[in-house]
């Protein structure tokens, strides 16, 4: 991936790329194979002069016979025992020496990488940074090969531990003077499709939040994919919608001769931070002389699928807030709003019944009441797409929410305080929800950011809250709730889990890093209270 590639471009001035490959630059994890993979890597470098190379392994880098055994009893505990074998592989995650012990399948490309002078760390990432033409980028690469299970080489594994690792570590070096924009570039090998079903939600989320571009290899298949066409500004406190893009890999599987091994070069053009055009170059490799195609400048790009080539900027910014003033500007009250969130929540939750989701007058009365309690997403206007809910509620009521024994039903107005009164609350929050093909996007962001906005607001005429507790629904709502680092500490009488922590110090994440405001007005409160 590149701003230009070198002696490619033929609509103006050629400057530096940045290449990241995703992973499988072997195919056993051999001394010898990754001797092939440096001497293509060396003719790409001569070739495009690139500012940075980042490389992250795929599972086809693991040398499958010095593979250690307890990668590959990890990996099958996570996909037979979803929850306690989460729990397993990230306890062995804490310690340098477990790590070391989960890389030493790879130990011929950690030993590349040193070769090649590309920095890693312990914990198995590698970050390098660099400054450019007004922007700060980031490229992160993570490890998501170094668990395998022999019987079924589809699934790969991150985990929590190295990829808040990674990410805190990215995000600690994007504080700098002069406003320069920040771009996080994070790679990896299995697409999110790929990681192991029990982790793969909270992997995306995570991901999500801290990422202007993603990009995955693993399908062994030509061409990629980008779900947003666009980024809007950035600068030092603020993250952009993700790109993501699925690459194919170097090789391919021995039994399908059809499709011819190689790399997916996404070649981007910025101007004025935003995206203008996107092309893309593929390389490819001549089995009958196993080598790699030798003149790059033969490449011949090929438009993406996407509608990057107009004069002006791709606007992305679909999707809207919007409060109960822009509901009255469409014409719509509010009992019409909760009408429709609750259509949301029986597409989007099972099993939901009356008694777990309460009837529409009941939730017409809190909303109209308490107006900062709730914002909607919507695409156009009357087009809702997502929303979020939370209600304070009195110590009394709180406790029972937090026992598992609260129905959202039994809530009533007379359960809320009037939490528009500065002073200290308790929050639960009811509902976030998102309609399915917006998952994965800007609109996930979006969801978080309005959220914290309210908040932020709420602090500035001195109402905060104390602890917050929720119950998730579902595998997505439980991932909500530990992204935002909430412990589990109870299961629901009728459905769902129960989170909690407590509000302040606030979740250490980079979406709440762009609120210093909100950081600032809590730390006054609960330092000095």
């Amino acid at each position: 991936m590149g701003r230009r590639l070198e002696k490619l471009d033929e609509d103006g001035p050629a400057s530096r790329p940045i290449v990241v490959i995703s992973g499988d630059l072997t195919y056993h994890g051999l001394p010898n194979e990754f001797d092939d993979f440096e001497k293509f890597l060396s003719l790409l470098r001569e070739r495009t002069n690139p500012m940075i190379v980042s490389l992250a392994p795929g599972n086809h880098d693991l040398n499958w016979a010095e593979g250690h055994l307890e990668a590959s009893t990890l990996m099958e505990d996570i996909l037979q025992n979803p929850a306690s074998g989460l729990a397993r592989a990230e306890q062995r995650f804490t310690r340098k020496i477990d790590t070391d012990l989960l890389r030493s399948g790879m130990s011929n490309y950690y030993s590349m990488l040193e070769h090649l002078s590309i920095p890693y760390t312990d914990y198995l990432y590698s970050i390098q940074t660099i400054v450019f033409d007004g922007f700060k980028v980031n490229i992160v690469a993570l490890n998501s090969a170094y668990l395998f299970f022999p019987k079924d080489k589809l699934w790969g594994y991150i985990g929590q531990h190295q990829i808040e690792r990674a990410l805190a570590e990215a995000d600690s070096l994007t504080n700098f003077p002069n406003g320069t924009a920040v771009i996080n570039i994070v790679t990896f090998h299995h697409p999110f499709t790929a990681i192991a079903p029990a982790s793969s939600e909270l992997t995306k989320q995570i991901i999500s939040l801290h990422s202007d571009l993603i990009l995955a290899g693993h399908i062994h298949q030509s061409g990629i994919s980008i779900d947003l066409t666009s980024q809007p500004e950035r600068s030092a406190t603020t993250r952009g919608q993700p790109v993501i893009s699925i690459s194919r890999c170097v090789w391919d599987e021995s039994n399908d001769p059809s499709v011819v091994p190689g790399y997916s070069i996404i070649d981007l053009f910025i101007e004025e931070k935003r995206l203008r055009k996107a092309n893309l170059y593929e390389t490819r490799y001549l089995k009958n002389a196993s080598r790699w195609w030798p003149d790059l400048n033969e490449f011949k790009p090929r438009t993406l699928p996407l509608p990057v080539t107009s004069s002006e900027p791709i606007n992305i910014a679909r999707v809207h807030v919007a409060d109960s003033t822009v509901l009255g500007s469409w014409g719509w009250d509010v009992a019409r709003m909760v009408r429709d969130t609750m259509r949301l929540d029986y597409e989007s939750l099972q099993n939901l019944e009356v008694k777990d989701e309460g009837e529409s007058p009941q939730w017409a009365e809190i909303v109209t009441t308490h107006p900062n309690s709730w914002r909607v997403l919507y695409e156009y206007p009357g087009s809702i797409i997502g929303y979020w809910h939370f209600v304070p509620l009195f110590p009394e009521e709180f406790e029972v929410a937090k026992a598992g024994k609260l129905l959202d039903g039994a809530i009533t107005i007379d359960k809320i305080p009037e939490f528009e009164i500065p002073g200290r609350y308790r929050l639960y929050f009811m509902s976030m929800v998102l309609q399915s093909q917006y998952r994965g996007t800007g609109a996930v962001r979006l969801i978080y950011q309005s959220f914290l906005d309210v908040m932020e607001k709420l602090a500035e005429t001195g109402v905060f809250f104390d602890e917050i507790c929720a119950n998730a629904w579902s595998p997505a709502g439980e991932a909500i709730c530990r992204t935002f680092q909430m412990n589990h500490l109870a299961d629901h009488i009728s459905k769902g889990r129960i989170f909690y922590r407590k509000f302040f110090p606030l979740p250490s994440l980079g979406i709440v890093k762009t609120h210093p405001r909100l950081a600032q007005l809590y730390a006054q409160e609960f330092d000095t209270g």
